[in-house]
């Protein structure tokens, strides 16, 4: 480009001349004095990327670049832009826009306030109907789920998490006794006082030992669900009794009490299903 052809600046609106310097948008190539440039570092084109109008942020005027909570343009004194929205969908509106491009909602200009306000009278009528019946069959909508929530409750109502019942789960810490066994899968449980001695523990010939197993015993059987009544017959068992069984809710238990050994008590998970 002859760069001494007479171009004239779009800020400063005067000759851009060879001997003044020029600098050139980087997106759209407009050329401006490299005064103009450093002090707007904003170009006028107004389909360049780099044009600071689009953003509202620069002078209706002049297009200086107008710092932030400036009301009026340093450069030409010119107010600054009030940026008007749309009533009815909230959308930034140009000046002299006669319709929302957002919504579509015909817009007029309040002189007497300085804002623009949707005109909602000027919808069509089928445009004001359809968003009527919209919003009623939203209402129905509303109202037959709503409907249909309290009969599935009234007639299916929710059934409480059913306990999973595991030994292995409700005692963790027993498997590791030497009175106790407790199966796999969790679903067998026995316990002995039997007074015999092991390699790690002489845990049977110390009466408090048997004394503190009769009480797990009572524990683990009203835990299940045993009767006061059985629980005090399996406690009341002597030495050479028939083995006995009962049976709860949630389990059965079998106990016997050996000659040779002590009271042996053995819990068994049942199946409802």
């Amino acid at each position: 480009m002859d760069i001494n052809r007479p171009v004239r600046c779009p800020l400063c609106k005067t000759s851009i001349l060879a001997n003044h310097g020029l600098t050139a948008c980087p997106h759209c190539g407009t050329l401006y004095h490299t005064s103009c440039w450093e002090r707007n570092n904003a170009c006028t084109c107004p389909d360049c990327h780099n044009n600071r109008k689009r953003a509202g942020d620069a002078c209706k005027n002049c297009n200086y670049q107008l710092g932030e909570g400036a009301f009026f343009c340093p450069a030409c004194g010119t107010p600054k832009a009030k940026v008007e929205v749309c009533s009815a969908c909230g959308g930034e509106l140009e000046e002299e826009q006669a319709y929302c491009t957002k919504c579509g909602i015909k817009i007029t200009c309040n002189k007497s306030e300085s804002s623009y306000i949707s005109d909602t009278h000027h919808q069509p009528a089928s445009k004001k109907a359809k968003t009527k019946n919209n919003i009623t069959f939203v209402v129905m909508g509303c109202f037959v789920i709503a409907f249909i929530t309290v009969i599935a409750f009234i007639f299916f109502p929710l059934k409480p998490e059913e306990e999973v019942l595991n030994f292995n789960l409700l005692y963790p810490t027993k498997a590791n006794e030497d009175w106790c066994t407790i199966s796999q899968n969790g679903s067998f449980m026995k316990i002995s006082t039997n007074q015999k001695k092991t390699s790690s523990h002489d845990w049977g010939a110390d009466l408090s030992d048997v004394i503190s197993i009769r009480q797990e015993i009572k524990k683990i059987a009203t835990d299940l669900g045993f009767s006061e009544g059985i629980i005090r017959d399996i406690l009341a068992t002597e030495p050479g009794s028939v083995t006995r069984v009962e049976y709860c809710d949630k389990a059965m238990v079998i106990w016997q009490y050996p000659v040779s050994g002590g009271l042996e008590v053995s819990f068994k998970l049942t199946d409802e299903d």
